[in-house]
């Protein structure tokens, strides 16, 4: 299966770096990008060129998102989720298309009109409405445990990132200042954070970790274009500022691209999805993400600031749950291995154990019989016991009257052998019992209890059933187990014939 894996991985990889689809957009990025930084083309031309280049990844975000949702037809909620992307994607493309065609009438600007804005408000509602209504199958007991763990992780983390944005004076100035600000920087970081928990850490989710990883990559750069770059690069050159957002439509547009990919190169890859991981690498990152925050924060505030104290807080935080989350990791393991372990026994018991008696089998018995022979045992005693009449009960009562009789006759043997002996069910209605260490006097005392407690009727039901046994026993060294075998048979067959059972004590 993991062979299987790396196959599929190793294939999508080719075909993402071969995609013509994918190249184009890539090639397309950086040509635009080079116009746009380098170009001298005035404004307000400049800015009609930027929203010309954006309606081809809008609208391979479009058609890509469309052919994801024909193939996720089966599945109701990834159904629903990719057509409210198709439908965003679709938005996008009427904006950038009405937006150029200002342009090419003459009605150019650099600012975006309320046509385009709503445009791109509707998209982007579609969008959070996607993700806010897609369900989380996040299991219950220690698999909801961990997911509420992991998903505390990143949003920790991602509150420290805010706290470490809203407290550095310089956001206060660059973001207008008052509730307003905070709230735009907030909800902005937030809103990534709940991209990641929904996309990669929920169970059964709607897009694959490349093609997630793009979009919230997507998200991650238009709010470091929104609120980071303004506090900490001042205003750019609006040439750099056009290219720089150019940038995140390429990735949003590669997402749905690179899940149509791997449906082409591995159509049974969403049903295999399903399930969720048994781990994320996500939390961990968030740890380290803050971490290096917590750094940035005492590099940059010339004292301890209370930024330095909040991010300190949110790493003791972070790392405590860090610690919760692998205690909890390891005493599921441990449940696990301990569950291991029982069925290993379970499964040992059930190949050495006849299934319908719980005695001992053939291959056990003779795997006892030869380490015996391998234990020096200067003398053990074989008996073979075959039950007298019991087809005739199992031809008139049926089997599952036979089978009762079967269980009756091996636990009356069990009572009657002592710890250190195996008492066997060979096959059918022959048993046998090995007595390692016996001396020819306790192997005729454990016949005679044999014949005692065999010969006393068995009551199945409301029937009472009288079975005997015919017992040959056969004392002698281990050494040679198949000449035991063979004189404790010849023994029980001549009991059968109604020979004396003290004359059928052989020594060997």
């Amino acid at each position: 299966m993991r062979e299987g894996r790396v196959v599929r991985r190793s294939a999508f990889f080719r075909a993402a770096c071969t995609d013509r689809g994918l190249l184009a957009l890539v090639g397309g990025l950086l040509l635009a990008s080079s116009w746009l930084i380098f170009g001298n083309t005035p404004e307000p031309h400049r800015t009609t060129l930027f929203w010309a280049v954006q309606a081809p990844g809008d609208l391979m975000f479009f058609l890509s998102a469309l052919a994801v949702t024909r193939n996720v037809r089966d599945d109701r909620r990834a159904y629903r989720f990719w057509r409210l992307l198709t439908f965003a994607g679709g938005v996008f493309v009427t904006a950038d298309v009405l937006r150029t065609a200002e342009g090419v009438v003459g009605l150019e600007t650099t600012e975006s009109g309320p046509v385009q804005l709503a445009c791109l408000a509707i998209g982007q509602t579609a969008i959070f409405a996607a993700l806010i209504g897609y369900p989380m199958l996040i299991g219950s007991g220690a698999a909801r445990q961990r997911f509420l763990l992991d998903a505390s992780i990143v949003l920790a983390g991602v509150g420290a990132m805010v706290w470490f944005l809203l407290a550095d004076p310089r956001a206060a100035n660059t973001t207008g200042g008052g509730v307003i600000g905070g709230l735009v920087i907030g909800v902005g970081v937030l809103a990534v954070g709940f991209f990641a928990v929904k996309l990669v850490l929920s169970g059964h989710s709607p897009v694959g970790l490349p093609a997630a990883a793009t979009m919230i990559a997507s998200a991650i750069v238009l709010v470091g274009q929104i609120v980071v770059l303004p506090i900490y690069a001042g205003p750019l050159d609006p040439g750099v500022a056009l290219a720089a957002q150019l940038l995140p439509t390429a990735l949003i547009a590669a997402g749905p691209r690179l899940e149509l990919l791997r449906f082409r190169v591995d159509p049974e890859h969403f049903r295999l999805r399903t399930r969720r991981r048994p781990y994320s690498v996500l939390p961990y990152g968030v740890v380290g993400g803050v971490q290096l925050l917590l750094f940035g924060a005492f590099v940059i505030d010339d004292e301890l600031t209370l930024r330095c104290w909040g991010m300190l807080i949110a790493m003791c935080l972070v790392t405590g749950l860090v610690v919760v989350r692998q205690l909890l990791s390891f005493g599921e393991n441990s449940r696990l291995i301990g569950e291991l372990d029982h069925a290993n026994l379970q499964l040992r018991h059930q190949a050495d154990h006849d299934v319908l008696t719980q005695l001992a089998n053939r291959r056990l018995f003779t795997e006892r019989l030869d380490a015996s022979a391998g234990a020096g045992e200067d003398s053990v005693a074989l008996l073979a016991i075959d039950l007298d009449g019991f087809k005739p009960i199992n031809d008139r009562y049926g089997h599952h009257v036979g089978d009762a009789v079967l269980i009756a006759v091996a636990e009356r043997i069990r009572r009657c052998v002592r710890p250190t002996d195996t008492a066997a069910r060979l096959g059918g209605d022959e048993f046998a019992v090995l007595m390692p260490g016996a001396t020819p006097e306790s192997a005729g005392q454990l016949v005679a209890r044999l014949e005692r407690v065999l010969s006393e009727p068995i009551g199945i039901g409301e029937l009472r059933l009288s079975i005997g046994a015919s017992i040959g026993v056969t004392v002698g060294s281990a050494e040679d187990p198949e000449t035991l075998l063979r004189a404790a048979d010849a023994a029980m067959y001549a009991v059968k014939h109604h020979r004396a059972p003290k004359d059928l004590m052989q020594h060997q």
